[in-house]
């Protein structure tokens, strides 16, 4: 989805240097923590194609996240951002650990 546009993230550092095209929008990145389906990331995780080894064993891959997240309407760049800190960077992240900061970010 687009992004709703608003306050930025970081409003005093180029995107270039948060190697992302743009400055999210903190509405954008609140919607993909506060949305229904980061309440359940064990379901996101059994209703999505096993795209590696990790994922057949239960663990979030970001293919997973992202699809689930735009197949809600969320926008690419926000779902990328909340899933890069849930995950340390990582392109996979155990369930229990990303359900746990989303949770916490979502309070």
């Amino acid at each position: 989805g687009k992004s709703k546009g608003g306050e930025r993230l970081l409003k005093f550092i180029p995107p270039q240097l948060l190697l992302y095209p743009e400055n999210p929008s903190v509405e954008d990145l609140q919607d993909v923590v506060a949305a229904p389906i980061a309440r359940d990331v064990k379901a996101m995780v059994e209703n999505s194609p096993k795209d590696c080894y990790m994922a057949e064993r239960g663990y979030l891959s970001y293919t997973c996240f992202r699809s689930n997240m735009e197949r809600e309407g969320f926008n690419p760049l926000a779902a990328r951002v909340v899933y890069e800190l849930a995950s340390n960077g990582n392109e996979i992240v155990d369930p229990e650990t990303a359900q746990a900061r989303l949770d916490k970010w979502a309070k």
